[in-house]
């Protein structure tokens, strides 16, 4: 015989309020996550620097451009036979299930990778936290350092001793302490796996050793603050039981504490006793109601947490309908968390559609700067082969041309240390050690005239390339300017504490 109406009434509005303070809190999350780059913190901040590395853009572009072609074959299946049609819907679909689970594990490893330094850092703190706080001494130090050392990025799920009032029945303290940890197990290694590639969960049943309080989730966060945490606990006086979730990592990184509104166990039981049931068996159901809670809640924070963290994720909860509709339970009392987890998964996708997008122009964008560089790296070597081509065959063309003298123009007294040809290939200009700069006729081999005004020997000689102007460089630390055509000094650079030994003209 099913409970009365009003108990399952009773249960929805005691979970409801938890489902959509958590869910708006995750919904505000999931807003900041476009603005992260200006104030960025806690969760965000570290689902921003997971966006920024290459691996995970990579990722993200072959899951976006696979994702793509999928929906292309499926619009090419339009007319094929049904049996075909379903034959490459199936394996379409696997394809996707296949390529979600792999970025769900990038995901994961790049959070672990990310935290590394936090845990190392948590690590060598950790005597002196224990030394600081009596209270540490009621946790095991060897299971704090294990978690922090889980290799696999994972939720951990820690479930503490119901605080059970001396006035409650026996049956409560005696069996519940017992029955909670074991079921909880149960059914997150079902549903959560440890090891599993989808939404893994480690739990703890017996870290904590005896009831606690919120404080005293506070105190453990100075510790496992790198490691995403969930803690379940609760009370029970001799006529209501009050439920209480602390976390921190599942939506950021501060300690978040929800209570649920006491929950009247007594009311329920006078209920039970009122069909007729026995003393034993009532209680026995109230406890598995305070069972079934604890593994919903769990349930919910597993989802929660992978839904912020991974847009592929898929709640388990949504499958899990026949898990909390029970003979004692109405089917519909775990909707308001279903419902939740169905507004933030479409509110996730609607960000990640738009991170996409954004993602997608900025690719569109590099590979267009890529190809250009690319286009403009392979001019450049076209251009480099070719200058070598017409080298190569220049060389080979000076190698084998037969050489002959043609003139031989004397006139100066010491070596020649320079030369100078006018653009139009008429004149040249010749500097020596013997001071002086000759100009020459090359069609003639004529002496056209010599300038003299250096006091030590000439070094370098350039002619403008408008054929009027010659520039000369020398040992006596100047630089003289002349009319190529007339021979006249124009001026005299002075400035120099050393001889010049080598002038050009800008061309223009």
């Amino acid at each position: 015989m099913s409970l009365p109406r009003p108990v399952s009434d009773t249960l929805i509005e005691l979970l409801k309020p938890v489902a959509s303070e958590l869910g708006e809190r995750l919904g505000a999350s999931a807003v900041n996550e476009r603005y992260a780059e200006i104030e960025p913190s806690g969760s965000s901040a570290l689902n921003q620097q997971i966006k920024k590395d290459p691996r995970w853009i990579k990722a993200q572009m072959k899951y976006l451009q696979r994702q793509q072609a999928r929906e292309q074959e499926l619009i090419a299946l339009a007319g094929a036979e049904e049996r075909v049609k379903e034959e490459r819907a199936n394996r379409i679909k696997a394809q996707e299930v296949r390529d979600k689970r792999a970025i769900s594990r990038l995901c994961r490893d790049l959070m672990r990778e990310f935290q590394s330094e936090a845990i190392r850092v948590k690590l060598s703190e950790i005597q002196t936290i224990w030394d600081r706080d009596n209270w540490f001494s009621n946790l095991s130090r060897q299971e704090t350092e294990q978690i922090l050392q889980q290799q696999q990025h994972r939720l951990l799920l820690l479930v503490a001793p119901a605080k059970i009032s001396q006035d409650c029945p026996d049956s409560f303290r005696h069996n519940l302490n017992i029955e909670l940890p074991a079921k909880l197990r149960a059914f997150l290694n079902q549903h959560y796996p440890p090891h599993g590639d989808l939404c893994p969960v480690q739990f703890y049943g017996d870290y904590f050793k005896k009831a606690i309080s919120d404080i005293d989730v506070e105190r453990l966060q100075t510790v496992l603050s790198p490691v995403p945490t969930a803690i379940l606990y609760s009370d029970i006086s001799d006529y209501e039981v009050n439920f209480h979730v602390g976390f921190w990592g599942v939506i950021n990184q501060s300690v978040s504490l929800v209570a649920m509104q006491p929950w009247n166990w007594e009311e329920v039981y006078h209920q039970l006793e009122a069909e007729g049931k026995d003393k034993k068996l009532s209680l026995r159901i109230i406890r598995q109601i305070i069972v079934t809670i604890h593994k919903l809640l769990a349930a919910f924070l597993a989802d929660l947490y992978y839904l912020n963290i991974d847009f592929t994720h898929e709640p388990q909860l949504f499958k899990l309908e026949a898990e909390f509709a029970q003979e004692w339970f109405s089917k519909d009392w775990a909707q308001p968390y279903i419902e939740t987890l169905k507004e933030i998964q479409e509110q996730q996708r609607i960000v990640y559609k738009g991170e996409m997008r954004r993602l997608a122009l900025r690719e569109a964008k590099a590979k267009a700067e890529r190809q250009r560089l690319e286009e403009a790296e392979l001019k450049r070597r076209e251009e480099a082969e070719s200058a070598a081509k017409r080298v190569k065959e220049l060389a080979h063309k000076l190698k084998h041309q037969k050489w002959q003298c043609v003139y031989t123009l004397p006139g100066h007294s010491s070596f020649v240390n320079s030369l100078a040809i006018s653009p139009d290939g008429k004149i040249m200009a010749s500097g020596s050690w013997d001071k002086t700069i000759k100009i020459w006729n090359l069609e003639t081999a004529e002496l056209i005239g010599t300038l003299t005004g250096h006091s030590d020997r000439v070094n370098s000689v350039a002619i403008s390339s408008d054929g009027k102007m010659l520039v000369s460089g020398s040992s006596d630390e100047t630089i003289k300017f002349w009319n190529l055509h007339s021979g006249d000094l124009l001026c005299t650079f002075p400035g120099h504490s050393m001889e010049v030994n080598s002038v050009a003209i800008n061309p223009k």
